[in-house]
């Protein structure tokens, strides 16, 4: 490789790092907010997944993350939804299935409107909602680690009503296969809206808040990785984030070792870093928003 290919290489991984930092350092001003609302709404909340990895191994971001992601018991979900629009900024807006008809899932999005950030399989088509944003999953009551309910219930959410849910919303359908044709005929009966109602009931269908386990149905990853004893997260630890204290679940390597495995400490080999999931297709961040 010549000298000039190798200097172009390297700029264009630098401008991938500074653009990278620029949004974690936009995510982790919204995250403080965040917090600060929970505290005055007296709401619990964690960090999870990769943004839980980064604050126990990182104390920050995954030097790979692009988003913030953190979990909360269901009630505290609703009362979120129902409670946090009062708090916030102009600049800063909810994105759900009731307030964008775009939307197809069960989490609810805090974006930034001041920014444009479109990532890799994080967008819904034809949404007006484009900015940075925080993942914010509800945490639903089980009776058990493992159920037929709960692999009902993932099962029913994941490939059957939520594909209905996309489908209702296309404006061109597909429509080759016997398949595709019973899928959109099927899909076209209720709104977009509606049928993101069923799943979200559906994720609810254990309504037992004596339950000793929750689970994550919003997630794309694995049900059976997202199941876990309410008494492992609550009540919540704190942990360092960029700076700055967070909620965390009580006991971190119970939910990481579900997760990740046993060795979530180990960094993995570049390899094993996905860095295809964590692609930035798009990103405006003015100076007053670092």
């Amino acid at each position: 490789m010549n000298q000039d290919k190798k200097s172009k290489q390297g700029n264009k991984r630098d401008m991938e790092t500074t653009e990278l930092r620029k949004l974690q350092l936009c995510l982790t001003d919204m995250l403080v907010m965040f917090d600060e609302i929970c505290k005055k709404e007296s709401l619990t909340y964690y960090m999870f997944g990769g943004t839980l990895l980064g604050a126990v191994r990182h104390k920050g971001f995954i030097p790979w993350d692009n988003d913030v992601d953190v979990a909360m018991p269901r009630n505290d979900f609703e009362k979120l939804k129902r409670r946090i629009s009062k708090h916030l900024p102009e600049h800063i807006e909810i994105q759900t299935y009731e307030t964008d008809p775009a939307c197809y899932s069960l989490l609810l999005r805090v974006r930034n409107m001041n920014t444009v950030c479109e990532l890799e399989g994080s967008t819904f088509a034809g949404s007006k909602y484009n900015g940075a944003f925080i993942d914010v999953f509800p945490l639903d009551n089980a009776s058990k680690e493992s159920s037929i309910g709960n692999t009902v219930r993932s099962f029913l959410i994941r490939k059957v009503v939520k594909p209905l849910a996309v489908r209702s919303g296309e404006n061109n359908r597909e429509n080759k296969s016997i398949k595709q044709k019973l899928g959109n005929l099927i899909a076209g009966i209720l709104p977009r809206e509606k049928w993101c109602k069923l799943d979200d009931r559906i994720a609810k269908g254990f309504d037992n808040s004596s339950a000793p386990y929750c689970i994550n149905l919003g997630s794309h990853y694995s049900h059976k990785k997202q199941v876990f004893l309410k008494d492992k997260l609550n009540p919540p630890a704190q942990a360092e984030f960029e700076g700055h204290m967070f909620n965390v679940p009580k006991d971190c390597h119970y939910v990481l070792k579900k997760f990740y495995g046993e060795n979530y400490m180990k960094m993995p080999s570049m390899e094993e870093r996905h860095m295809e999931d964590h692609v930035i297709l798009k990103l405006e961040i003015g100076d007053e928003e670092k």
